[in-house]
């Protein structure tokens, strides 16, 4: 769509005697029974517009007409990558990233890492951050059947992992082990 949102105005008018106001003001030339925007803003989000139809017989004022304009959705990007880890083992590792960008953004897991995320074996602050988690984190199925024959054995979810990040063309995949970072970095 090119130009402005498009407010209709239904009814018969005298077109001659038509005037459709904005804010209390005329708008000059809007003297038809529809009347579109200059390209919008954020600014005139709650503008009100209103239709003043008069013919000999009176006057007639349509109900306002609120305009809503939502911000242009800004493309995801990360803000703070996530950083290198060296623990014992034994020992969990925690990798953080910051996004930013229209709302709502997604982090994207295969059902093999919630699986490892959820499993009794896993710490139990893991297993109740992962069940708080919102509707920004989605597991998602990922179909092993096209998964790349790789030169090492990788674990079940980081192989998803890799696979998930191609299909989705991601720009970031967070992977805990080195072998698995290593391999996705050349796939």
């Amino acid at each position: 769509m090119t130009g402005g949102p498009l407010f209709n105005v239904l009814g018969l008018f005298n077109r001659s005697s038509e005037q459709e106001m904005f804010a209390g003001s005329n708008i000059g030339g809007a003297t038809s029974s529809s009347y579109t925007t200059p390209a919008t803003t954020t600014a005139d989000s709650g503008a009100t517009f209103v239709v003043v139809v008069s013919n000999s017989a009176g006057t007639a004022t349509s109900n306002a007409a609120t305009l809503t304009v939502n911000a242009a959705p800004v493309a995801p990007s990360i803000t703070t990558q996530p950083a290198n880890q060296t623990v014992t083992a034994g020992q969990t590792a925690t990798f953080s990233v910051v996004a930013g960008g229209t709302a709502p953004l997604s982090v994207f897991v295969p059902v093999a890492v919630h699986e490892e995320l959820t499993d009794a074996r896993t710490p139990e602050i893991v297993r109740r951050r992962v069940a708080s988690l919102s509707s920004w984190f989605e597991v998602r199925t990922v179909d092993e059947t096209r998964m790349p024959t790789f030169p090492v054995t990788l674990h079940r979810g980081e192989r998803q992992a890799i696979l998930l990040a191609e299909e989705l063309r991601a720009d970031v995949l967070l992977i805990d082990e080195q072998i698995g970072r290593s391999i996705s970095s050349g796939a």
